[in-house]
């Protein structure tokens, strides 16, 4: 797929799939301000964000999701917008695999060298996927800390509220703590591996990863863990401040590393560990061996 010769090639067809060797795709992710050089007539697809939509090549990318996009000069956008970072802030700690071992079954308590994994981060969320969610919670930490900076959110009584996306993400987290306490008081049927213990570690693991969340964490025994709701929500309102958006138009360079918590670190170390050993322990060895199977045997 190096021309547009590809689509007038007469064995061309728009209702058939040819075979994969007719197809060289090459994926390119661009980070803002970037640049990509192509030549005339080399067909692409371009898949962007619909933040975005008018200076991609200088056309308007339409987009019908746009308009599902929070209105963030109201609390009730804001707050939807907070949601979305939060969650994804918290993904591996909501997510069961997490708490599973690669050998383990579902539905099944750990044994003794299953929990030896799961105690050092290796557990059944792949490679790729752990990447992603570093990158991804990156971005939220990033989208909350320009909330918290760029934007004054007064209460009902007139007063600001400072800093309420850590206040947000504390009582989430907080709120699911209590959950678990009380769930484990009711003996309710729960997922066998989060245990009270690991729970909190997830927690307390993506809490150190933004200082700012960090620092009010020991204060959450000060917000309520019963209700997430707003008391008079609609008495709020939210204020940007441009000067200040303008001063933060620049992303950050990196939001992997950004996104990468401390556990994360422990993971991808030993990640690096087992790739090492294999290269210069393991994969001669086989090499070894193999050359030797292949040698033919002498005669008596």
């Amino acid at each position: 797929l190096s021309s547009i010769n590809f689509f007038l090639n007469d064995g061309f067809r728009l209702d058939e799939v040819l075979p994969s060797s007719e197809y060289d795709f090459e994926l390119v992710a661009l980070r803002p301000r970037d640049k990509l050089f192509m030549m005339p007539g080399q067909p692409h697809f371009v898949f962007v964000l619909f933040l975005f939509p008018k200076i991609l090549f200088y056309m308007a990318h339409t987009d019908p999701a746009a308009s599902h996009l929070p209105k963030i000069d109201t609390i009730d956008g804001l707050m939807n917008l907070l949601s979305t970072c939060v969650l994804v802030v918290l993904g591996n700690v909501l997510d069961f695999r997490t708490y599973r071992a690669p050998t383990q079954e579902e539905y099944t308590k750990a044994d003794k060298n299953q929990q030896i994994l799961i105690d050092h981060e290796i557990n059944t969320i792949p490679l790729s996927e752990r990447f992603s969610i570093c990158y991804a919670r990156g971005v939220a930490l990033y989208l909350m800390d320009w909330i918290r900076h760029c934007s004054v959110i007064t209460g009902p009584s007139g007063e600001i509220i400072s800093d309420l996306p850590s206040r947000f993400f504390i009582q989430i987290s907080h709120t699911l703590i209590k959950y678990k306490e009380g769930a484990n008081s009711s003996k309710l049927d729960l997922d066998a591996n989060c245990t009270m213990g690991m729970l909190v570690k997830q927690i307390n693991n993506v809490v150190n990863v933004d200082p700012c969340i960090s620092s009010m964490w020991p204060e959450r025994h000060l917000l309520p863990s019963d209700s997430l709701a707003l008391a008079e929500k609609n008495e709020y309102s939210v204020r940007w401040l441009p000067d200040v958006q303008r001063e933060r138009s620049d992303l950050p360079n990196d939001f992997f590393r950004d996104g990468v918590t401390e556990l994360d670190e422990r993971y991808f170390n030993a990640q690096q560990d087992r790739q090492h050993l294999e290269s210069t322990l393991v994969i001669p060895q086989l090499k070894t061996y193999s050359s030797r199977a292949q040698r033919p045997h002498k005669r008596s």
